[in-house]
């Protein structure tokens, strides 16, 4: 669940969420956020520290209030200088600056609930374009041992 008062952040988050299958939800009022959590079952709550009512940290703290660590809550701030390993130490699974890129909000969500190796590699994949190489040519010669040494050329075409 993305509780954010901007809403081009809030549909940038969840676009880059969704395209790593992730499933996305989106609240604005914040006073709303335990009652959906109760009815949706969320995993991960990324709250804006300077929610207009109930703030980041009200969020933060009416989370761990009702149900524990669990949704693991990760605040974000536009504001420099946000002191982490307070928040950190407050509860929040984690803190980030934004504006905050959607490869690491992907690995914060993943490092703390996906267990299996693969399942983690197939979240956490970066898209990047290899640029394509033809006709490169690889040239190699095989040798058996032996006194009867011979060796014989191969191409192969990539």
């Amino acid at each position: 669940m993305i509780v954010d008062p901007d809403p081009t952040e809030r549909e940038r988050m969840a676009a880059g969420l969704g395209m790593r299958g992730m499933e996305t939800k989106i609240e604005v009022d914040s006073t709303r956020v335990l009652d959906r959590i109760a009815q949706e079952r969320v995993d991960v709550v990324i709250a804006d520290l300077t929610l207009p009512g109930s703030s980041g940290r009200g969020v933060l703290d009416d989370v761990m209030s009702r149900f524990g660590r669990y949704p693991v809550v990760l605040l974000t701030s536009a504001q420099p200088g946000v002191q982490r390993a307070e928040w950190v130490a407050r509860g929040a699974g984690d803190v980030f600056e934004k504006p905050v890129s959607s490869d690491r909000l992907t690995f914060a969500v993943v490092e703390h609930f996906v267990d299996s190796s693969y399942e983690r590699s197939r979240l956490q994949r970066v898209d990047t374009e290899l640029p394509a190489r033809v006709n490169d040519a690889v040239q190699a010669q095989i040798a058996t041992s032996g006194s009867a040494a011979r060796s014989s050329p191969c191409a192969m075409t990539i």
